[in-house]
């Protein structure tokens, strides 16, 4: 309320915001968060010749398969993209729906 109005919610006093401090604590709040959860995460390189599992998006049932695949990478692009072997055609899709296919 102090922040909208400019005033105290309780004491009939005037408020001015430090909005430049706003700013800067909710960014450092922003990186703590993001440090924590690339903290988690596994750097994956895909290869031309690599075998990938595509992931089908939402599942109906729990009997439908959450993947599909193997496929062959053809090309790395350096947009976060591959180019996949499917049957006679290749596809582009984007790496995050890509998982690296384990023998």
């Amino acid at each position: 309320m102090q922040l909208v109005f400019g005033r105290d919610a309780i004491l009939s006093t005037k408020f001015e915001a430090d909005w430049r401090f706003i700013q800067q604590r909710k960014q450092r709040i922003i990186k703590q968060n993001n440090i924590r959860e690339n903290a988690k995460r596994i750097p994956h390189e895909y290869n031309v010749g690599d075998k990938i599992l595509l992931h089908l998006g939402d599942v109906k049932t729990k009997f439908d398969p959450q993947y599909s695949g193997p496929f062959e990478i053809v090309q790395v692009n350096n947009n976060g993209t591959v180019r996949i072997q499917n049957g006679p055609v290749t596809e582009t899709v984007n790496i995050r729906i890509v998982h690296p296919y384990k023998e």
